[in-house]
């Protein structure tokens, strides 16, 4: 979500979210930022500024003691989901 400016406070924010369903849980992993307001046209531009986030996102897992496909990272879990 991409709001270059907000009525309230002034200020543009943006919010990536990732929601991963597991078959016992749902998880919900977010992160928001807020910067200064910017003109709507410049948007793809603003955006340029957080693409390293987006990719650490796409990266988040669960893992999950029912997947047996690999162990999660530093423990004796089967995961990632």
């Amino acid at each position: 979500h991409l709001c270059s400016k907000e009525l309230q406070s002034g200020f543009s924010r943006f919010t990536v979210m990732k929601i991963i369903e597991t078959d016992e849980n749902i998880f919900v992993t977010s992160r928001i930022w807020r910067d200064k307001a910017f003109d709507a046209t410049e948007s793809e531009k603003f955006l340029q500024k957080y693409s390293d986030w987006e990719s650490w996102l796409q990266g988040v897992s669960v893992c999950s003691p029912s997947d047996n496909n690999e162990l999660c990272p530093g423990t004796n879990l089967p995961g990632p989901i």
